[in-house]
């Protein structure tokens, strides 16, 4: 007689109601020939080894499921922010930013709210009082926008990338394209700035108000910044060679900055308590005086300087990413 006997517990212990049982016995026969036997014994020895195999292959599978199930993947929420003073003139390339980029939501403050656009927009009315500084005014509607988005989101910035974008840009497909993959590339950078452009014959590097290199340099010309002594003497030759139009053979996409903006800039660090403040806030700071520039007779610091330092004193990095290129129209 061939008896074969074998008890699996899934659990791996003694066994219970979910385990399996495998009895099988097998009675010799007088006139079956041994050899037979044999075969049959190997063949059933064999299926048991299967079946033991499927089913703690099974358990096992099951436990990892029901591990994956239990920490569930956080979406991270894409916003645009934008700043209006004619929603029709706007409405295109906001149609094509929903279109191409795919945010979440879009939010824009404007003078004149628009009814029936053709994409959907978050229009959020201007104040009706503002500060006659321009730069101060730019301020106030930013933070409007900052605080619509914490208002929508309950004041959680962890998950969410934040896209500003100034409207009366000249933006090309190919660069919300850029935007669109940089949401998702693993970058070393948490603020991508655009390549911002003079939409003129020379196409020179335009936003130079709001750059600092790397080494600190303030980009804005030399003689017309605050305190010329405070910087090294640069000029628009060596801007538009760190920051070239059609960037060489094997040169790095990004150039890591300390300032930078050019019309389009992507935030995928959580601005929490970071906010524009107004010029007049720096007045008597030292500390700017090196990033502050005379416009026409007047003391100007850009609100982008003071926001990013607030942002790179929480760590974040900041590079301009010379393909994700815009171009200023004059408006």
């Amino acid at each position: 007689m061939c008896i074969i006997y074998y008890a699996v517990d899934v659990a791996g212990h003694t066994r219970t109601k979910g385990s399996v049982t495998v009895i099988l016995m097998v009675f010799k026969d007088k006139n079956l020939n041994k050899m037979k036997v044999l075969y049959l014994c190997i063949v059933l020895i064999l299926s048991t080894w299967v079946l033991i195999f499927v089913t703690f292959f099974c358990s096992l599978t099951s436990v990892q499921r029901a591990q994956v199930q239990q920490t569930p993947v956080e979406k991270d929420l894409v916003y645009v922010c934008g700043l209006s003073t004619a929603m029709g003139r706007n409405e295109e390339l906001l149609q094509r930013i929903h279109s191409i980029v795919k945010p979440e939501k879009i939010f824009v403050v404007t003078k004149h709210v628009l009814h029936n656009l053709s994409v959907p927009v978050v229009q959020i009315k201007e104040p009706s009082s503002l500060p006659k500084e321009r730069i101060d005014k730019i301020s106030v509607l930013r933070n409007r926008c900052l605080r619509e988005i914490e208002n929508y989101n309950g004041y959680d910035w962890k998950n969410i990338k934040l896209i500003w974008v100034d409207l009366d840009m000249l933006i090309p497909d190919k660069t919300l394209r850029v935007v669109r993959g940089e949401l998702t590339h693993n970058s070393t950078y948490d603020v991508i700035c655009a390549n911002g452009r003079g939409n003129f014959d020379d196409r020179f590097y335009y936003d130079i108000s709001a750059t600092i290199l790397i080494d600190g340099t303030f980009t804005y010309l030399t003689p017309w910044t605050y305190m010329p002594r405070l910087n090294r003497e640069i000029k628009f030759p060596e801007i538009n060679k760190i920051f070239p139009h059609y960037r060489k053979f094997r040169q790095n996409k990004y150039v890591p900055v300390k300032g930078c903006f050019g019309g389009l800039a992507i935030y995928k660090f959580p601005i929490e308590e970071c906010k524009y403040e107004a010029f007049s806030r720096y007045t008597g700071d030292a500390k700017y005086d090196r990033y502050k520039y005379n416009d026409y007779g007047k003391i100007r610091l850009c609100e982008h300087i003071p926001f990013h330092f607030c942002l790179q004193k929480r760590g974040a990095r900041l590079a301009v990413n010379l393909g994700m290129k815009t171009f200023w129209t004059g408006h």
